[in-house]
């Protein structure tokens, strides 16, 4: 989803979506849709036995290490050794 989209959604042109947007969330629109979709493939990753390369695709990444490249600058971990952390607590 494109911040035009958004925008066009909202009624709004692109510039002042971003900057509505950024002022109420803290984050610019992309930065926190990628953190919402790490948010799901944490949730992922615990719950299921899905396969790291199957639930990036789900989360909208376009492959594994896209997924694996995000998700260490989000959670300071790889995806594998967030599972292994937190399945088993």
């Amino acid at each position: 989803v494109t911040n035009a989209e958004m925008a066009r959604t909202a009624g709004m042109s692109a510039r002042a979506f971003e900057r509505s947007f950024q002022r109420e969330y803290g984050l610019p629109p992309q930065q926190y849709l990628k953190r919402l979709r790490i948010q799901t493939a944490c949730r992922l990753l615990v719950e299921t036995r899905e396969s790291i390369a199957h639930i990036g695709l789900r989360c909208g990444f376009a492959d594994q290490s896209h997924l694996t490249r995000e998700f260490r600058r989000v959670t300071g971990l790889t995806p594998g050794s967030y599972r292994e952390k937190y399945t088993h607590s």
